[in-house]
């Protein structure tokens, strides 16, 4: 009972990774798209310079974290599927 309810925490924990990489892609590509788009309309001048390389900068920081938490789920996913195709293995016990 206990490897099957491990099996179900990787995939309970595959699903949070993939759902929190999801809403950084959003807030990267989407949100902060939409703030940068609108600083380069609106901030004129040197303060328009930084605050946009400032959110450039946390765009990029976003989208490489996504793209971690993103392999982290392919880990615990390809793990799982160990797991399921070869029971025998002792991964995690």
């Amino acid at each position: 009972m206990e490897k099957k309810e491990n099996l179900k925490n990787i995939e309970n924990q595959t699903k949070a990774f993939y759902e929190i990489a999801e809403q950084l892609e959003k807030l990267a590509y989407n949100t902060l798209s939409e703030e940068i788009h609108s600083v380069r309309n609106t901030w004129k001048g040197d303060n328009g310079k930084i605050l946009l390389e400032k959110i450039e900068k946390l765009q990029k920081m976003l989208q490489e974290d996504a793209r971690e938490t993103r392999k982290n789920a392919d880990f615990f996913q390809e793990a799982a599927q160990v797991r399921i195709t070869s029971p025998d293995i002792q991964m995690f016990d």
